[in-house]
């Protein structure tokens, strides 16, 4: 049950396409990412000569821990980039840890690599970021709705170059810098043209490609937002409203 890099080839067993990918291609594209980090990081080069004059023991030509870490991190940017569920994906590094493999596969062999428990803590830290583009995007829209066209522009270009496929957000920053180009003409421009008055309008207020990549349920997530309503009613028992959301909660409790 293992992937690794060598000689520049990506290797996947049939062991981990059977009991981990189970045919989700989200989890294979996952796999992917993280043996391709190691090549684009450099890892599959670096001191490899020196490490097999100097150890015989084949323990010691592993991947170090934060290389294991760096390759976890853009290995999930790069399957979100290319339009794959976050949470699909990182269910791989659950079902490692189920399968009693906790420190072994994707390269890792010993005690001094993260835990598969830990890379997916290091792992759902970097999803913040998609929440942190959502928001960019939200900025943006309201921008563009008051005609602050540079600060929608700004907001747009965040989204696509840390989300290169949200199409919305494409469309919205050519929107952006097309409303900066009409906004610097003046009248003898326009009759230069031929044209009489120019009318456009439309954008894009909500990112679908971004909204796919952090859908689904998320059992942390429900929790903290449990706890949180439980902790208010602790300090004031007599919310109705609170009580109506809390029912609401348990209505779609994850289990």
């Amino acid at each position: 049950i293992n992937a690794k890099v060598r000689n520049g080839k990506i290797i996947i067993y049939t062991g981990i396409l059977n009991k981990v990918v189970k045919k989700n291609s989200a989890k294979l594209a996952f796999i992917i990412g993280h043996e391709l980090s190691h090549i684009l990081l450099g890892h599959t080069s670096k001191d490899q000569n020196n490490k097999i004059a100097k150890y015989l023991n084949i323990y010691k030509l592993s991947f170090s821990r934060e290389d294991e870490i760096q390759a976890d991190t853009l290995g999930m940017k790069m399957v979100v980039k290319a339009g794959y569920s976050f949470k699909e994906a990182r269910v791989v590094l659950k079902d490692m840890r189920n399968l009693k493999l906790d420190y072994s596969s994707f390269e890792c062999l010993g005690k001094n690599h993260p835990s598969w428990t830990e890379r997916g803590e290091i792992i759902d830290k970097e999803q913040s970021n998609l929440w942190h583009l959502m928001g960019a995007f939200d900025n943006g829209a309201r921008f563009l709705m008051l005609e602050q066209y540079a600060a929608a522009e700004r907001c747009f270009r965040e989204v696509t170059e840390q989300f290169n496929n949200c199409y919305e957000a494409w469309a919205n920053l050519g929107y952006a810098r097309l409303m900066q180009y009409c906004d610097a003409m003046d009248i003898e421009d326009i009759k230069n043209f031929g044209i009489g008055q120019i009318v456009i309008g439309g954008f894009y207020c909500r990112p679908a490609s971004l909204e796919k990549a952090i859908k689904g349920v998320d059992n942390i997530l429900w929790y903290d937002a449990v706890s949180s309503m439980e902790k208010a009613l602790l300090i004031n028992p007599d919310m109705t409203i609170l009580k109506a959301n809390l029912g609401v909660a348990y209505l779609i409790k994850p289990s």
